[in-house]
């Protein structure tokens, strides 16, 4: 929601639908939307200002007035459409409980009529403030009588760290209160704290308090349910009254208070003013004080010429490293950006005479992992993961702080957070991904973007360092590849400056040898600026070089990133030899050192498939790792055929094919943990849905062999697009052969 404090504030929503691509009309359809819960798209709607733009082509107009066609919309409106001689082309202007075209009826139509209907997204445009009475910059306390099933919700917005949020009250005189303890964290009476995102970013969020079967229950935007009343059941009889706290600003939202707007009276009352502070924005909205000394908001912006950027180099370490004492009381935190789907982050470790700990935060894909383990006799671990739909290696910059306070320890990312519980209730974590305590090193360390191990050139690092660590052979994590800045140890903003100038002196047998880790200072990217949803990645081993990598779009690198409708007068290829001069058109390869990063095609079905058809076929000098086929099922994707082990692997997915969408098949490498080929993986996705298959990439691919139907079918699969990328092969033996780098093919030139 927009933190503007005007009266007339307003928040679109914009909702794709399948008349974004010209449709003809040929029978009774129902169209689908970017959002598939209906129910919510007619709440949305109802309660909203939604308009919709929908264009209407006659190209054989009917020659009888019977026939036309009807839009009938979410919300069950219907629009006759009826040609009108002279006018081929007609837009209409959808609005209110007709926005949202749901459904094509055609009447008495017959197949020498052409008429075809496209629409604009569906735009809902919603009062941030619907009753201006409804807007408090005071404590409220509202009365309410409850049901078995009942909710009542109200939203806020603060900028302070520390507060109470709402208390609920009992018509026996009991209070239950919800605090808002650092930013991150709520804490109840009836005990627990809870992790629910940063609340004192000066946004709007929303409560929604309900009853259930005697328990009362509350989400915060629409999170995970947190429990009130364990020691009070059954707690909805004896609910009277919700006060809310908050000091900043409030807004009922509920229809039973909008509904009176909000009115003053023995149902809502006010009472001590709150302290008004405006809405924060930027960076005056520092976070977690009292653990760190003005750790800053995420909304801050980045001197990128401050950081650091660390290199996975075959020769030499990345990583910064200071020696540490302390044991409790962790409070790390960094900003770091990488274009790398994994990294390490910060590892430590700590030793007593008696106890010993180690924790780890890294990430890889779309998950932030944390974790700690303490060692008493028997290690006991404790972990707990942040997820991020577009992946912590998305080239953007992001603040990550992991601490210790009131007994628990926390992992926070830019606005999200979570407690680390039990490493044995934690899903998809290992002990396997954090290094070892090293034996031999005394104290502890902090080690930041990277770890010690094996994989270094001789004579660079003093021995007495070297003997410390000797056990990592290998890495575990890779090192960050990417840049650092603004890091916190205990709490505090150091100097990094200082920092590497102290670990060169401990660790190097040359301390003035400012080439022996791979560090460089600044954070060079690209120039121009990448298009949204593109990385700026390095295009060799070295980092010397960036380029936008249009492959995050399934687009390439000209210059600026393109798709191939857009390089091409015709791009779609018909696989039928009824357009194509052979059966089986090969699409070479070029030979490269790089390796494969990400294969997709874009295509479209025939309205009827009777038996397997096999699409593509790819193939390296040894073997076919892969082909894409579709049956009467759906599409499918055939891993490793000829292995007939445990790598060969099918997946399919369903398909409608009665409509005309362009179906997105890719193959994306996931950087492996360790250097074992069976740990390599791959994420396949047919149509957004994602599956782990095995490596597909252990040799260069050298072709694509097309399959083209040969009975002549003229509806056959329709190729829309073909690309292939590459990035450069960090333990390639060829590390700096020109053909090691960064790139993108386009394969769509079939013959």
């Amino acid at each position: 929601m927009p933190t503007s404090e005007h009266l007339d504030s307003v928040i679109t929503t914009e909702v794709q639908s399948g008349l974004s691509r010209l449709h003809r009309i040929v029978e009774s359809r129902s169209i689908n939307f970017q959002i598939m819960d209906l129910t919510m798209l007619r709440d949305m709607v109802r309660w909203s200002d939604c308009e919709q733009m929908v264009t209407v082509t006659w190209e054989r107009p009917p020659l009888e007035e019977s026939s036309f066609f009807t839009l009938t919309s979410l919300l069950n409106e219907s629009l006759d459409v009826k040609y009108v001689e002279g006018n081929s082309r007609v837009d209409y202007s959808v609005l209110s409980l007709m926005a949202g075209i749901r459904h094509i009826v055609p009447h008495k139509w017959s197949h020498e009529i052409l008429a075809t209907v496209m629409a604009s997204p569906l735009f809902c445009k919603q009062k941030v403030l619907l009753e201006p009475n409804c807007l408090f910059r005071s404590q409220v306390l509202v009365s309410v009588k409850p049901t078995a099933s009942w909710s009542w919700e109200f939203a806020f917005r603060t900028r302070r760290s520390t507060q109470n949020l709402f208390s609920i009250h009992t018509s026996d005189s009991q209070t239950l209160q919800v605090r808002l303890e650092r930013d991150f964290f709520l804490q109840t009476d009836v005990g627990g704290t809870f992790s629910v995102g940063q609340l004192s970013d000066g946004r709007w969020h929303t409560v929604t308090i309900t009853t259930e079967e005697g328990s009362v229950f509350f989400t915060v935007d629409d999170g995970e349910r947190i429990r009130l009343n364990d020691e009070l059941e059954p707690l909805e009889t004896r609910l009277s009254a919700i006060e809310v706290e908050v000091d900043g600003e409030i807004m009922l939202i509920d229809p039973s208070d909008t509904t009176e707007d909000c009115a003053l009276n023995g149902k809502r009352r006010t009472y001590e003013r709150a302290q008004i502070k405006p809405p924060c924005a930027g960076c005056e909205c520092t976070i977690l004080s009292g653990i760190f000394d003005g750790f800053p908001s995420f909304t801050c912006n980045h001197d990128e010429d401050d950081a650091y950027r660390l290199i996975r180099d075959p020769d030499r370490l990345s990583f910064f490293y200071q020696p540490s004492s302390s044991t409790q009381n962790i409070r790390l935190g960094l900003s770091y950006k990488s274009e790398s789907d994994i990294g390490l982050l910060l590892f430590g470790f700590w030793q007593e005479e008696e106890r010993r700990g180690r924790y780890q935060v890294h990430y890889r894909g779309q998950s932030l992992i944390g974790i700690h383990c303490v060692n008493d006799d028997e290690e006991i671990c404790t972990g707990c993961v942040i997820k991020n739909e577009s992946g912590f290696g998305n080239d953007e910059w992001t603040r990550v702080a992991f601490f210790e306070a009131d007994g628990r320890i926390a992992l926070v990312a830019d606005r999200s957070s979570c407690i680390l519980q039990e490493l044995d209730s934690q899903e998809g974590l290992s002990l396997a991904e954090v290094y070892s305590i090293p034996v031999l090193a005394n104290g502890g360390a902090v080690f930041i973007g990277g770890m010690y191990y094996e994989k270094k050139r001789s004579g660079l690092y003093l021995s007495s360092f070297e003997h410390k660590f000797f056990e990592n052979t290998r890495e575990k994590v890779p090192s960050l590849r990417g840049c650092l800045k603004d890091v916190y140890i205990d709490g505090k903003l150091v100097d990094l400056p200082t920092v590497l100038s102290r670990q060169m002196e401990l660790t190097l047998v040359d301390s003035g040898d400012d080439t022996a880790f791979a560090l460089q200072v600044g954070c060079a990217g690209c120039s121009p600026s990448c298009p949204s949803g593109v990385r700026c990645r390095p295009t060799e081993p070295r980092q010397l070089t960036f380029e936008c990598d249009c492959s995050d779009t399934e687009e390439f690198l000209l210059g600026r990133c393109r798709s191939t409708d857009r390089l091409r007068q015709n791009p779609l290829v018909p696989l039928s030899t009824a357009y194509l001069d052979s059966p089986a058109p090969v699409l070479h390869l070029q030979p490269t050192k790089a390796t494969l990063s990400k294969v997709w095609m874009k295509l479209s079905l025939p309205q009827k498939v009777k038996d397997k058809i096999t699409i593509a076929e790819f193939h390296t000098h040894r073997e076919m790792p892969f082909y894409i086929f579709v049956d009467t099922d759906g599409i499918g994707v055939h891993v490793h055929p000829s292995t007939q082990d445990r790598f060969e692997r099918i997946i399919k997915e369903p398909v409608s094919f009665s409509d005309d969408r362009v179906h997105l098949i890719t193959l994306e490498r996931k950087t492996p943990l360790g250097t074992r080929h069976a740990s390599r993986k791959f994420d396949l996705f047919i149509d957004g849905v994602n599956h782990e298959i095995p490596d597909v990439a252990k040799y260069t691919l050298s072709n694509i062999t097309m399959r083209a139907d040969e009975s002549g079918e003229t509806n056959p699969v329709v190729i829309h697009d073909v690309g292939v990328a590459y990035e450069y092969d960090e333990h390639s033996p060829f590390l700096h052969h020109p053909s090691n780098r960064l790139h993108q093919v386009s394969t769509v030139h079939i013959q």
